[in-house]
């Protein structure tokens, strides 16, 4: 370690930090830069009641926490407004939305056809809401009725949230099986309490898997969905919807959606 014994002044001044405050110290309320000798601000700020991190230009780490091995504990990404702990830059604030289809012996009803998936815990749903037949989940859905029975679809959010993951883990329930995509959208609905109050509009797909190939209930399948559109916002319903390219198999699948708040 350098030390100042012997130097003078003009030999060390450059690297000293300072509080710019009119030699009056530290201020009081609101934090000022540290600046090096030569007036440089750095990017942590202090008060006598606060500290700040203020970058003058943002990184993807413009503030790290180590352990004593060099392992990250926490991360902060003022590039990308993101958060995350640990090595693997885990989202601070992860949680995790389910949807299920638990021993229905009704879906799917009707081939190549998209149906709605319950959200929150394993039911098997006592009407089936049909989606269309499209590359796509129908972006509009009207109810006409059983309105108490579409409400076991329906997941609106409370905040502002990012997408990190969405898995499928599922199987038949027979011998013989089918081919089985899965797909996650989100939609504006109708708050309005009026007479077309819980219709949805303006779907657009979030996540779609690769079409998997089951053999029946011999096994367990896994699928990743990939994301196409990670950020979703306040108010939005969330909704996932299954599809199969036959009737040989009623099918029991979980969708894990991972996402943080935004």
């Amino acid at each position: 370690m350098a030390t100042l014994t012997g130097v003078s002044p003009s030999g060390f001044y450059k690297d000293l930090l300072q509080t710019p405050n009119g030699n009056g110290g530290v201020p009081t309320t609101s934090p000022n830069l540290l600046q090096d000798g030569l007036g440089n601000n750095t990017a942590f700020g202090v008060s006598k009641s606060k500290v700040q991190i203020l970058p003058t230009t943002n990184t993807t780490n413009t503030f790290t926490i180590y352990n004593s091995s060099g392992g990250i504990l926490l991360n902060v990404d003022s590039t990308n407004s993101a958060v995350t702990i640990g090595t693997s830059a885990v989202p601070v604030g992860t949680n995790m939305f389910t949807y299920y289809l638990e021993n229905t012996s009704v879906i799917p009803a009707t081939a190549d056809t998209w149906t709605a998936m319950p959200f929150g815990y394993p039911t098997s749903p006592i009407a089936i809401f049909e989606f269309g037949t499209g590359d796509d989940p129908a972006t509009s859905f009207t109810i006409s009725a059983n309105a108490q029975r579409s409400l076991l679809l329906y997941n609106r959010l409370a905040y502002n949230i990012k997408i990190d993951a969405v898995r499928a883990t599922f199987t038949s329930d027979t011998a013989t099986g089918d081919v089985i995509d899965f797909s996650l959208g989100s939609y504006a609905v109708d708050v309005g309490n009026s007479a077309t109050s819980g219709d949805l509009s303006g779907g657009v797909q979030i996540a779609v898997s690769s079409p998997v190939t089951s053999a029946g209930y011999e096994q367990i399948y896994f699928a990743d969905l990939t994301i196409a559109t990670a950020e979703v916002s306040a108010g939005r319903m969330l909704m996932a919807h299954c599809r199969q390219d036959g009737t040989n198999s009623d099918l029991n699948a979980r969708l894990e959606v991972y996402y943080h708040f935004n």
